[in-house]
């Protein structure tokens, strides 16, 4: 193998070389990721893209942006290698990279900090001065006080805490700690030690580091589990012992240093051997008004069920949720359930129970809401379990219905960040109850649009239609299909903040760089607070399939930041908000870094993948068809790499429900695929690819996929660049369905290949989902099926729209695949397919991959199943039938 040798701290193009002996291919694989944007316009010498070739590629990730703005981070991610993290200064392009990087961070003072492989660098950018703590395996940094604080790995499983300067002057080294957790102010530290065979319990003011505060001192038992009060001003955390149900909470406030204890032992209220769980089902929260403490217990199992003599698993059929879903979660009695500590009046709460299991608290804590999913049971709704909720003061306690029969998830029902309001959607209307005056007001009935609880078009940033609230809560911020609107919590007024349905651009807020739009809670979710008298930014998604950024104002409206053909997203900045980072994407245009600078063109920082100059490439654009309804409809429709526009080419349908928005998606070519879904490889060998919108019309959901996707082919086919008799149909899943239904009714298809798909709908209906432990009824309900009744109120609906029932009617050679494992379609429905096929003597092929589910997971199983499916296509749509496999198979 040939080596290459780097002098140390050289630097090209802005490139960082390090002195150290590598192979030639892991020299490229680091340096082409640091290369600049090119100038993709210019003459190069291309090439044929071949499987060889796909390792070159890597996927793009902007990370996190500089307090200056001068720095930015990204990742670059390829198949079977360690994913890279890569910081660029947007200046002058000096760079640097990090393998397997699991957490970083930018100090206000030009500092880059880095965990990786339990080591710890240190790099001050501007000097390119680098520091290393070996073993470390966890890092905080306080913005605050300007420290680091690293948490090390010693011999014999013990750990030790050290506090510094980012420039590496050491503050205090703490040995034998257990667990630490940084306040949300950064002015606080909270850790854990054992010494001697005892616990101890420190708090440390970081910006005197010389005082701390002994809050437990000489315990037995290990802490566990700090967690603040959002202000910082107090903390709580447990202790256990060696015995699972000896386990205790602790409440300490920060002013008056006063220390609370709970011994759940003790607790009249609670049922014997309950326990706080160290494990991934504990849950703390200290209240906004730091008066409450929720807390999640257990019982302990071993002490309450005995081993049953036989194996036998019993099914009843009144059981409100089924025997496999009751093995994955656990009985009732050892579910985790949220209790309430009132530390000052040594008051004890158990909130959750057995009846109302599950638990959303309101924004400001004071009350809760607690509702059974799975009280209206059986019910066939995976997510919409309908539920009495009521609503319980938690400083009275006394509790009233709130809703009857109500969906209880998170898209339907939500709180108001102060706490004032519960909004819940109804009948095509968002309501507001006030918590208050106990008075519900239905807030959108005047609004001349419609609302919806769940957004169906949006690709980008959250599906959830509520958007948030004004900063005081006094407006709740919802979706329409295009616009974002501004509503009174009382109904009283409302307003259209954006201008999206003249323009047919959906507008949405802004992701939040490094928070989540909303964050979850117990059992429920969380908005966030907007200052809609300020600046918003929003992401626009336009019909045309343009994407971007704008910045929103009352005075101005929605102005644009960048908006263009364009898939943009991850938008990043400072707190400063001078330079606005995002990403930027192309199907012919491999994910790049930019930056927009106020009353400036954007600047590209970081181009991904240039080694795609050297290949043929495909290109992409937008088709419009109507389907026989007059339904204005859209496909994305992919040319083949060097394309001639004097030749006619085969081309491959793939179908999933809408796929528009796939129009700017870069893909890269790669051989590690759960399914065949890989437009740049199709467009690399030769062929259009065509994504059609498919709508699914209730009780016609076969007939609808063939009317689009005849109607989207025909479409294509007038522009006369296809073959006509060279076109193959794809899809996986629902797409393996629509697949399998149309080439009973159509042989407009040359092949076909459809994967992990169903076959009988009547059979498929009373099938298990084993991903979701529930019965498949939930998709015919309220999921893609989309049918009105049951087979027994309408028995036709499932005989018209199932494939199997007109298999003596295909001419289309079928490839068929499944995972054996496959626990979200039955693997039996492409069997009972492939029966029907081979009984009536068609031309089919069944691959049965084992230990695989619903996609392929295992690379030598990925490599063999695209492998097939490209021969597949290239038997029957090039004419090359050099795979024996498939003669043999059909002939």
């Amino acid at each position: 193998m040939k080596y290459a040798t780097q002098k140390y701290f050289s630097h090209m193009n802005g490139i960082l070389l390090l002195n150290i002996r590598l192979p030639v291919f892991l020299i490229l694989f680091f340096i082409l990721p640091l290369v600049t944007c090119l100038l993709w316009g210019q003459v190069v010498q291309k090439k044929d893209l071949t499987a060889a070739d796909y390792h070159l590629w890597g996927a793009l990730s902007l990370e996190k942006i500089s307090p200056d703005q001068n720095w930015a981070s990204y990742s670059m991610t390829y198949d079977n290698t360690i994913d890279t993290l890569f910081v660029r200064n947007t200046i002058t392009l000096k760079t640097f990279s990090f393998p397997g990087v699991h957490h970083s961070i930018f100090t206000k003072n030009n500092t880059f900090i880095y965990l990786n492989n339990q080591e710890l660098k240190i790099l001050e950018l501007d000097t390119g001065k680098q520091r290393s703590i070996k073993s470390a395996d966890h890092f905080d940094y306080s913005a605050t006080a300007d420290l680091l604080i690293v948490t090390t790995n010693l011999p014999e499983n013990k750990k030790k805490l050290t506090i510094q300067n980012p420039n590496g002057k050491v503050i205090r080294e703490i040995d034998f700690v257990t667990g630490s957790s940084l306040s949300p102010d950064q002015q606080h530290l909270i850790y854990g030690t054992f010494i001697n065979g005892k616990h101890s319990v420190i708090l440390l003011n970081l910006k005197k580091t010389e005082q701390e505060k002994l809050i437990l001192t000489n315990h037995s038992d290990r802490s566990f589990g700090f967690t603040w009060h959002k202000d910082g001003n107090a903390v709580a955390f447990a202790t256990k012992s060696d015995l699972i149900t000896e386990t205790l909470l602790f409440y300490y406030t920060l002013e008056n240093k006063k220390l609370f204890k709970l011994d759940l032992a003790l607790e009249l209220n609670l049922p014997k051997n309950t326990f706080i769980p160290s494990d991934f089902t504990f849950k703390l929260t200290v209240s906004d008004d730091m008066q409450k403490v929720f807390f999640t217990t257990k019982i302990n199992s071993q002490l309450l069920e005995k081993k049953n003599s036989t194996d036998v698993e019993v099914w009843n059929a009144n059981d409100k949720s089924l025997f496999v879903e009751k093995v994955k979660n656990g009985s009732l009695l050892t579910v985790p359930r949220t209790v309430l500590w009132l530390p000052a009046s040594k008051l004890v709460k158990q909130l959750t129970t057995n009846e109302l299991p599950k638990m959303m608290l309101s924004g400001d804590q004071q009350y809760a809401l607690l509702f059974n999913p799975k009280e209206y049971e059986p019910q066939f709704k995976l997510q919409q379990g309908l539920s009495d909720v009521y609503i319980i003061n938690l400083n009275t306690f006394k509790k009233r219905l709130l809703l009857k029969e109500h969906p209880s998830n998170n898209f339907e029902l939500t709180v108001s960040t102060t706490g004032k309001y519960i909004a819940y959607f109804k009948e095509g209307n968002w309501w507001i109850y006030t918590i208050a005056t106990a008075v519900h007001h239905n807030i959108t009935k005047n609004i001349p649009t419609t609302f919806r609880s769940v957004d169906p078009h949006y690709s980008i940033t959250s599906k959830k239609a509520n958007a948030g609230w004004s900063n005081d809560d006094s407006e709740i911020l919802l979706y329409d299909d295009f616009d974002l609107w501004s509503v009174k919590a009382d109904g009283s007024s409302f307003r259209r903040l954006t201008h999206g349905r003249e323009s047919k651009i959906r507008y949405r807020l802004a992701n939040i760089p490094g928070k989540q739009l909303y964050t979850g809670l117990y059992d429920g979710q969380q908005s966030y607070n907007f200052d809609i008298e300020k600046e918003l930014y929003l992401h626009g998604q336009g019909d045309d399939g343009k994407t971007g950024y704008f910045r929103w104002n009352t005075t101005s409206g929605e102005k644009a930041i960048v908006y263009k053909d364009s898939h943009i997203d991850q938008l990043a900045y400072s707190s400063r908000k001078e330079y606005l980072y995002y990403r930027e994407q192309r199907f012919d245009l491999s994910p790049r870094v930019m930056v927009k600078k106020k009353e400036s063109d954007p600047v590209c920082v970081f181009q991904s993948n240039p080694q795609q100059k050297n290949y043929f490439w495909g290109s992409s654009e937008l088709i419009e068809y109507e389907n026989k309804k007059g339904v204005r409809l859209k496909g994305v429709l992919r040319y083949p790499a060097n394309y001639d526009a004097l030749k006619k080419y085969p081309m491959i349908v793939h179908i999933y429900q809408r796929q528009n928005q796939e129009q700017h998606k870069y893909i890269n070519p790669s051989l590690s695929l759960e399914d065949a879904d890989n437009d740049a490889i199709w467009t690399t060998q030769g062929y259009f690819v065509l994504r059609p919108d498919i709508i699914t019309e209730p009780d016609f959901l076969g007939y609808s996929a063939l009317d689009c996707v005849s109607a989207a082919v025909n479409k294509v086919l007038e522009k006369g660049l296809i073959k006509s008799n060279k076109i193959g149909l794809i899809g996986h899943s629902f797409g393996a369905y629509q697949a399998n239904f149309i080439i009973t009714q159509t042989n407009l298809f040359a092949a076909a290949v459809s994967s992990a798909g169903s076959s009988d709908l009547n059979s498929f209906y009373f099938t298990l989902a084993k991903n979701f432990y529930f019965p498949n009824m939930f998709r015919f309900t309220d999921g893609q099926w989309k049918t009105s009744n049951t087979p027994f109120e309408k028995p036709e609906v499932y005989q018209l729209n199932s494939p199997i029932n007109y298999a003596d009617k295909i001419n289309t050679p079928l490839l068929l695949w499944s995972g054996k494992e496959d626990y979200n379609v039955d693997p039996h429905q492409s069997m009972e397919f492939y029966f029907a096929l081979r009984l009536l003597g068609k031309k089919c092929i069944m691959l049965l991959y084992p230990e695989e589910g619903h996609g392929i997971s295992k690379p030598i199983n990925q490599i063999d199943m695209i492998n097939r499916v490209q021969q597949w296509f290239a038997y029957y749509l090039k004419d090359d039938l050099s795979a024996q496999w498939i003669t043999e198979g059909v002939k």
